[in-house]
């Protein structure tokens, strides 16, 4: 596990490096574009998110009225040793456009150990507060998940 966790801070530091190199040898307007994907990526970060026996946890969400797609990268781990215990790549799309979406659909690829946790894809409210949500039952205690929204499509 921890040679996995080294590859994937070993390919995150090269992408930044990738991106900070772009930005500087770059002219005005393709500054603006490349620092925009940087904000965009690092504002995908987020911090972790406890998560509760049995019970279906937001983990994620953005408006419907913003994003047509979106895939997150969400590590589930032990929260007080950090040791990931799985993690999945979620690609999640709705068919709503200036209507109410009325029914998500997702695809979910595993990348680490499989466990019993549950993973979904809700809508909740409408009009334009109307979301779409990440959802993590936990299958025990002390777990937590942490979330990447990764690639997004905006809604047009």
């Amino acid at each position: 596990m921890a040679d996995s966790k080294l590859s994937a801070l070993d390919q995150l530091t090269g992408l930044i490096a990738d991106a900070v190199e772009l930005y500087v040898n770059s002219n005005g307007s393709s500054k603006k574009v490349i620092a925009s994907q940087i904000r965009d990526y690092v504002s995908g970060l987020k911090n972790s998110v406890a998560l509760t026996d049995s019970v279906a946890t937001v983990v994620e969400s953005f408006l419907v009225d913003d994003y047509q797609f979106v895939r997150w990268n969400l590590v589930i781990r032990n929260a007080s040793t950090k040791e990931v215990e799985e993690q999945w790549y979620i690609d999640a799309w709705h068919d709503g456009t200036t209507l109410d979406a009325t029914e998500p659909e997702y695809t979910i690829y595993g990348v680490g150990p499989s466990t019993t946790n549950e993973i979904s894809v809700d809508l909740n409210d409408s009009g334009a507060s109307q979301v779409i949500r990440l959802l993590v039952t936990a299958d025990g205690t002390g777990k937590e998940a942490v979330v990447h929204r990764e690639l997004v499509t905006p809604t047009s």
